[in-house]
């Protein structure tokens, strides 16, 4: 393994913010290494974002594309995309582009000081009222669960390969980085957090807040919680 990093960028129909996102991304590493990669993750799309991915790929050779069949979630996307990392590090980034690519520079230069750079959002007044009441109410809860004391579960980290690769990741959705984040921290692993920007999608509609979405996030943190209960 090298030291440098791998940018796992999953997308779900977002055939007109995964071009940007990518470019986006693409100034943030240059600005820390020139040694990276990128892999997005198509997850099933409908519409035609594995035609833009392919565009973007064959103007780079430090991006690579995984495309699922059908569409399984974040969480399963971004566990099958693990093995594909050959980087010291590894970094998320939304395909919607729903973060400031910036914030991913000072996380990058931090990458060596803990086993996990995490991120929480500088601001959330940009957010509608209902999506700041379910992400305090989320961090507040995985908090009093697991003893923790993290600002923020769901935003963007680094981490290092092997540790990540070391845990068994079981969400299926969009909690699966707070599942990253909790395994590696009750294992004990180092961390830091860093402050982000949010700056919401430019294109389409988010569907992290659904009733769909909470009842799973709920039913799979409730599984973390036993499952790690019951091996301590």
């Amino acid at each position: 393994m090298t030291d440098d990093t791998t940018v796992i960028v999953s997308a779900y129909n977002e055939e007109k913010n995964l071009k940007e996102a990518v470019a986006d991304v693409t100034s943030a590493l240059k600005k820390v290494t020139r040694d990276f990669k990128i892999i997005i993750v198509d997850d099933g799309s409908t519409d035609h974002t594995f035609k833009v991915a392919s565009d973007i790929a064959k103007k780079n050779k430090n991006i690579s594309i995984i495309r699922n069949k059908k569409n399984i979630g974040l969480g399963r996307s971004f566990k099958k995309a693990i093995p594909y990392v050959k980087t010291a590090y590894l970094t998320v980034f939304p395909g919607d582009n729903d973060m400031s690519a910036s914030s991913l520079t000072p996380l990058l230069r931090k990458r060596g000081e803990a086993d996990l750079i995490t991120a929480y959002m500088r601001t959330d007044k940009d957010r509608t009222l209902t999506r700041r009441i379910c992400s305090h109410s989320y961090v507040a809860l995985i908090n009093f669960l697991f003893g923790l004391s993290l600002r923020y579960y769901n935003g963007p980290f680094v981490a290092k390969t092997k540790k990540v690769a070391a845990i068994d990741i079981s969400s299926t959705g969009l909690d699966v980085y707070a599942e990253t984040k909790v395994r590696m921290l009750k294992k004990g692993y180092t961390y830091k957090e860093i402050p982000f920007d949010h700056t919401g999608r430019r294109h389409g509609q988010s569907t992290a807040v659904t009733a769909k979405s909470i009842f799973q996030t709920l039913k799979n943190t409730i599984s973390l919680f036993l499952d790690l209960a019951s091996t301590s």
